[in-house]
């Protein structure tokens, strides 16, 4: 690449303008924006029944929220609590985003309602949305939320709309905790290059490629789903990525100007050297980033894509942007070193005071001797004596003895790896004191609902039709034998009502023969052609004993004349596990495979690439054991403010494709 660098030298000033053009194009596609979502695209037995739940469910269900109220002091009936309870609520009433709102009678001392907690000191009440878009409700429950308060009551919000609002929540902060590391990186840049000029280089380029992959980013939105945590994945890859690449391109021409005769020839040297290197390097971690791919149908692959084009867009802008300023700069990329800056303001300071003259002829030749600048084709120090240099000779005398330690300490580093536990994210992510994890906490402690596992039952017609009425007796019947069920609710399991004629007698006119007080409760699991029998476990979603009920109930659910399926939490958590590992082994191969073929073009070599490859699998295993160690086992969790749970699938795969390329 020795052309490209008298290339850009000859028409330094064309390409700056190009780059400034396509910087500008950027920020008049981020002016636009975009909307972010996290939707997903499965097609496993817990994602058709919960497909089947939105279409035929009221909106409610599947695009509403739960308000938890309560008070130590005061108990259902009292007409203290039921008046705090209607005044919080009552501004979600009037409005208009706010379709039903369901909750249990206030009015009596002894009224039972799942909706009551067992001490009789908080009710949950469901609010359902006339929002039919999942995202869309996201966007909007802040301010839903909001109207919700009470000076006599506490107030907290459950459910997956709040949940997934948290989470959102979360990670635009993390974003924004993101923006300490801007100052933080100039700060190391400066100590590493002893020169505020090359550090402001480095860092405008990150910036300048971050706003690059943003745009691209924005761009996808426009034509297909992009998540929201795309975002995280641009911001913090762009900088890391575009900082590292410059940093070897500015600090190997630092080099070359002391040892060729003119910048041109520096910076020709340079793109053949540093610029191969961050060509080769940037197409392969933007291929390892397109592992994700294999992900169809989750937040990975937009991930994925994202992160390939901030990668490019970063090695364009390294290879266009930069040398393009070097070749104005020359020599000058030396200057402003800290210590020369901080003699100047001192000798300013002793010509205020009065030697103005003969301090100012030194200050001029001081300055000109500390600030380090290396006359272009000075010799540079050819014993490489400095820390790196005989860091490097060490190991290259001793490849062994440097081996054997620093390939036990990966080791060490990766064993948490063995007892690596894979879940969907749930509220243990969450702060403690977060609204929604409380909330959530509080129905599974005061109200015994425990964790609820759907059975979905799809009929050829109406669930009221008197044989399919059968269907769903039969089958809810045989739940309450199964050992860890402690309740199950469905339309065949009214108080009152026992044996299944009763039931087909019940509804042999649909909903009409049901009191107006049961209609709301069963309409909420019954559709058009499906009925929801929902059993509940005292287990927690992410235990084995859950775990093993779904197995259970799945292998004891057939039943003739509907299609049963199992969903909820822990089922659709157990069949994602199953998904993003059924897909891993092509993704693994795919990078494995790809950067292999990079790396033989680049080196011209077979042995050199395979050695690459597989030292590379150290690397990322090491990675996944710092999160098992941390963040599964818990230690640090007290200074990083989480409670530790099992390791969402999509962080070890984000991992390995970056870390990996």
């Amino acid at each position: 690449m020795s052309w490209w660098g008298g290339f850009v030298h000859r028409h330094r000033w064309w390409v700056l303008l190009a780059s400034i053009l396509l910087f500008v194009a950027s920020a008049l596609v981020l002016s636009r924006g975009g909307t972010l979502n996290n939707s997903n695209t499965f097609h496993f037995e817990s994602s058709q029944a919960l497909t089947l739940e939105s279409q035929q469910l009221p909106t409610s269900i599947a695009n509403g929220f739960e308000v938890v109220l309560g008070s130590p002091s005061l108990t259902v009936g009292s007409p203290a609590f039921e008046s705090a309870v209607t005044a919080a609520l009552a501004p979600l009433g009037r409005d208009s985003r706010v379709q039903t709102i369901l909750m249990p009678p206030l009015d009596s001392e002894t009224a039972e309602s799942s909706l009551i907690s067992t001490d009789r000191h908080w009710v949950a009440v469901e609010i359902g949305l006339n929002i039919p878009n999942f995202d869309a409700a996201t966007q909007v429950y802040p301010s839903l939320r909001a109207e919700v308060h009470s000076d006599v009551l506490t107030v907290h919000a459950a459910g997956d709309l709040a949940l997934n609002s948290a989470f959102n929540t979360r990670s635009e902060q993390d974003l924004q905790r993101a923006d300490v590391s801007i100052p933080a990186a100039l700060v190391l840049l400066v100590i590493v290059f002893g020169s505020v000029v090359a550090a402001l280089l480095c860092l405008g380029v990150g910036l300048v490629a971050v706003a690059g992959g943003l745009a691209a980013m924005y761009t996808m939105a426009h034509v297909t789903d992009v998540s929201t945590y795309a975002l995280n994945v641009v911001v913090i890859l762009g900088l890391g990525v575009a900082i590292d690449y410059s940093l070897f391109i500015v600090s190997r021409f630092r080099e070359e100007l002391r040892r060729q005769p003119s910048v041109e020839a520096a910076l020709g040297v340079t793109m053949r050297t540093a610029g191969t290197a961050v060509a080769f390097s940037g197409i392969t971690v933007a291929v390892g980033a397109t592992a994700l791919l294999f992900y169809s149908g989750t937040i990975l692959t937009s991930m994925g894509l994202s992160g390939s084009f901030m990668v490019l867009i970063s090695v364009v802008y390294a290879l266009s942007f930069l040398p393009a300023l070097l070749a104005i700069l020359g020599d000058r990329v030396n200057r402003w070193r800290p210590g020369s800056l901080l003699r100047v303001f001192r000798r300013r300071g002793a010509v205020a005071a009065g030697g103005a003259a003969t301090t100012g002829t030194t200050s001029a030749t001081g300055t000109a001797a500390a600030s380090g600048a290396t006359a272009v084709g000075q010799p540079s120090d050819p014993g490489g004596h400095g820390f790196w240099a005989r860091l490097a000779n060490l190991v290259m005398r001793h490849p062994v003895a440097m081996l054997l330690p620093c390939l036990a300490l990966l080791l060490l580093a990766g064993s948490p790896l063995a007892q690596i536990h894979l879940a969907e994210a749930d509220i243990t992510l969450l702060p403690p004191g977060d609204d929604a994890r409380q909330g959530t906490q509080l129905l599974t402690a005061q109200f015994g609902q425990g964790n609820a596992i759907d059975v979905v039952l799809e009929f050829d017609g109406s669930p009221y039709s008197p044989g399919n009425v059968a269907i769903a007796y039969q089958l809810g019947q045989r739940l309450t034998t199964f050992a860890g069920i402690s309740a199950v609710t469905s339309y065949v399991n009214e108080h009152g009502v026992s044996g299944v004629a009763a039931y087909q007698q019940l509804y042999a006119d649909g909903l009409a023969g049901l009191p107006a007080a049961d209609r709301a409760g069963v309409s909420q699991l019954t559709g058009s052609s499906i009925a929801v029998l929902r059993a509940y476990t005292p287990h927690p979603e992410s235990s084995d004993q859950a775990q093993n009920l779904v197995r259970y109930i799945r292998a004891h659910d057939r039943v003739g004349g509907a299609r049963v399926l199992v969903t909820g939490n822990t089922a659709f958590d157990m069949d994602y596990v199953q998904y993003m590992l059924d897909q891993t082994p092509a993704a693994v191969a795919y990078a494995m495979t790809a950067t292999f073929i990079l790396l033989v073009i680049l080196l011209r070599s077979l042995v050199l690439p395979l050695k690459a490859v597989l030292m590379n699998l150290l690397s990322p295993s090491a990675s996944f054991g710092a999160l098992v160690f941390i963040f599964q086992q818990g230690h640090l969790s007290g200074l990083l403010d989480f409670s530790p749970a099992p390791l969402d699938p999509t962080i070890p795969v984000l991992v390995f494709c970056v870390v990996f390329g």
